[in-house]
């Protein structure tokens, strides 16, 4: 199981946002996160975690706008573990393809360098 539960606020704590728990079951199904970008304005980290009692390579590819593959990360998650690593392929607009070896549960997190708020995106997988 993955379970998240987050609250996201301003430095001055004025203004925030509560994202309720989320349970994810994973599959080794492609899964896509749309809308990450990475430049002078923001960065994205992506994520996943290895619901597999076996390790597990995961691919994730950074995508353009056309749905051309720019760039890629690979995640090498031991059994039951979590990773995370920041992408450098620059891209607007983009979003990130996800293939696991086995079961997982992918995110992508896009965020502000200006203000450091991040934008959590949670990986649909599709199986055409």
């Amino acid at each position: 199981r993955f379970v998240i539960s987050t609250e996201v606020w301003t430095d001055d704590g004025h203004y925030g946002t509560t994202i309720p728990a989320l349970e994810f079951a994973g599959t080794d199904s492609p899964s896509f996160a749309p809308g990450v970008t990475v430049g002078a304005a923001a960065r994205t980290n992506v994520g996943c975690f290895n619901q597999s009692a076996e390790a597990n390579s995961i691919k994730a590819s950074v995508l353009d706008a056309a749905g051309l593959t720019i760039g890629s990360v690979t995640l090498s998650l031991a059994a039951n573990a979590w990773g995370q690593t920041a992408l450098s392929t620059i891209v607007s607009g983009g979003s990130v393809e996800f293939e696991p070896s086995d079961a997982a549960v992918c995110y992508a997190v896009v965020v502000d360098n200006s203000t450091n708020d991040g934008r959590f995106i949670s990986a649909a997988e599709y199986r055409p």
